[in-house]
């Protein structure tokens, strides 16, 4: 009766671990593990807050396994991406880089937190 019993759990317990296996992947997809879509340099010209947002996401996960302090990351993050959307918004001393430059030097502290909490949660994901 035990040997059936134990044959029996045998039998189950392959497909039970691939289920959990599928299902423990999908709930890392559910919450939000996973690359970011690229953003769009295009976004630089109509829409500079989303673009950057959308960078800091994208700079966060490439940094993920990185073996640096989380500051550091974050301030670097932010200066690439304020500076590749700047340029992408137009050419040098245009109106649209200049109130390009102007937003995101308001929203400075914005894009800190933002990047923080990018980083934190790439971090996470890649369980750091």
């Amino acid at each position: 009766m035990r040997t059936e019993q134990f044959q029996l759990n045998r039998i189950w317990a392959a497909p039970l671990a691939l289920g959990l296996l599928i299902c423990g992947s999908a709930a890392a997809q559910a919450a939000g593990c996973g690359a970011p879509p690229p953003w769009s340099e295009a976004d630089a010209h109509t829409r500079p807050q989303a673009a950057v947002e959308a960078c800091l996401k994208g700079q966060a996960w490439e940094t993920r396994n990185l073996n640096i302090p989380v500051d550091p990351a974050v301030a670097g993050i932010v200066s690439q991406c304020e500076v590749r959307v700047t340029f992408a918004a137009g050419p040098a001393g245009s109106a649209a880089r200049t109130h390009t430059q102007q937003l995101l030097d308001s929203n400075d502290r914005v894009a800190l937190d933002e990047a923080l909490d990018d980083v934190t949660w790439a971090r996470k994901c890649a369980g750091r």
